[in-house]
């Protein structure tokens, strides 16, 4: 599946973030907010408070049972800091640094080891200017090609095509008021085996990320209460006198509903 545009840092399920924009041009707007994930089904809902600092660092503070949790993550180092300040420890859990935008934007495969990208020129797509990127992914000793358009403009995917004649497509439906925010409403159809499945995204320009996400199930995640401004780097550094211990086993931390 094509990386999809929205940021939304919503670790709601086991401090976990939603898929990140595949590229974009620069980081966006600095800002704090509300992380709510809506799940009608269940009739319940999990919520978060973040705050997005310079160059994508990202502070989310949710409950886990009964423990309040703070992650902070510094994506351009690949670190993530769980901490529990309850107990005054903390985890660092390391991954893969994700490159800034603008690297990403030169070339999507920059700073994953298991694919390559070969710049194929420029098309456009429904009145869009994008770029089109062959993408070879190495798996079990067997490559496997497939192309992505990539929008020049806000830098995130418009078309992917898988070998297996899997599809999906970024449609611009309009722009929206959501939640105080002048927005880019986008459809994002995906098709396979002559069957498709729709959800939509609202894309704000300003933050670079998307706001609102409603799943073909129902679920929508969102960002309310949104405040732009500079947020205080002591946010996104670890406090002092807090002792590192080893991970948890994975699935310890589950969110309780927002009441």
């Amino acid at each position: 599946m094509m990386g999809r545009m929205f940021y939304l840092p919503v670790v709601i399920a086991t401090a976990c973030a939603m898929p990140g924009i595949a590229a974009a041009t620069s980081y966006g707007a600095e800002f704090s907010a509300e992380a709510v994930r809506s799940m009608p089904q269940q009739k319940q809902s999990h919520s978060a408070k973040m705050h997005v600092g310079k160059e994508g660092v990202r502070r989310v503070e949710y409950m886990a049972g009964s423990k309040s949790v703070v992650e902070i993550i510094l994506p351009e180092r690949g670190i993530t800091w769980r901490i529990d300040p309850e107990a005054k420890t903390y985890v660092e859990i390391k991954k893969p640094r994700t490159p800034p935008p603008a690297e990403v934007l030169a070339n999507p495969c920059v700073g994953q080891s298991n694919l390559s990208c070969t710049k194929l020129g420029r098309e456009k797509i429904n009145t869009r200017e994008a770029d089109k990127w062959e993408i070879v992914a190495s798996f079990k000793n067997r490559d496997i090609k497939m192309l992505r358009w990539v929008d020049t403009n806000n830098g995130f995917p418009l078309i992917q095509e898988m070998p297996n004649g899997q599809k999906a497509e970024m449609r611009l439906v309009g722009e929206e008021q959501v939640n105080g925010r002048q927005v880019e409403k986008w459809e994002l159809v995906s098709s396979w085996e002559r069957r498709t499945a729709s959800s939509f995204q609202w894309y704000d320009p300003v933050l670079k990320l998307a706001v609102r996400e409603e799943g073909p199930g129902g679920m929508v995640n969102e960002l309310r209460n949104i405040q732009i401004g500079p947020q205080s780097g002591s946010l996104f550094q670890l406090p002092d006198g807090y002792r590192k211990i080893d991970a948890p086993k994975q699935g310890a931390f589950k969110l309780v509903p927002a009441k």
